[in-house]
C-alpha cells in the first residue's frame, strides 16, 4: 500500500508552506524477500541495535544500507561477515539493504527494539 501524507505549516506572519512523503507499506513486516540466492543469514531479527551479517566463504565483499519508514538513509558501510552496531538509532522499523560488488542480493525489514 503507498499513502501520500502532507503537512502544511504557518508561521507567524501567515506564509504557508506544505510537505508531502510518499509511504510505501508492505504487508509482510519481519519476511525475507530474497533477490538473488545470496546464502545470507541476518540475526536476530527483532534485535536491540546490534545484529549480525554472515554469508558464505563466496561472499567476500558486502555493502550495507540501512533506511528509516521515511527512506532516509540512516547506515551505509562495507562488511564482511561481522555484526552491525546500530544502538545508535532510534527503536522502529528500518529497511536492510545488502550489495555484492555493486548488485542488490539481499533485502529484508529488521526491527529495533
Amino acid at each position: 500500500i503507498t499513502t501520500n501524507y502532507s503537512v502544511t505549516g504557518t508561521d507567524a506572519n501567515g506564509c504557508k508552506n506544505t510537505s508531502v512523503i510518499t509511504q510505501s507499506v508492505d504487508a509482510c513486516v519481519g519476511m525475507r524477500e530474497s533477490i538473488m540466492n545470496s546464502s545470507l543469514s541476518i540475526y536476530p531479527n527483532p534485535n536491540t541495535g546490534e545484529f549480525y551479517i554472515t554469508g558464505n566463504k563466496n561472499l567476500n565483499f558486502l555493502y550495507v544500507e540501512i533506511f528509516d519508514i521515511t527512506g532516509k538513509l540512516v547506515y551505509n558501510k562495507n562488511i564482511q561477515n561481522e555484526q552491525v552496531n546500530f544502538k545508535d538509532k532510534a527503536k522502529g522499523l528500518y529497511l536492510l539493504k545488502v550489495y555484492l560488488d555493486k548488485a542488490l542480493v539481499f533485502k529484508e525489514k529488521i526491527i529495533v527494539e
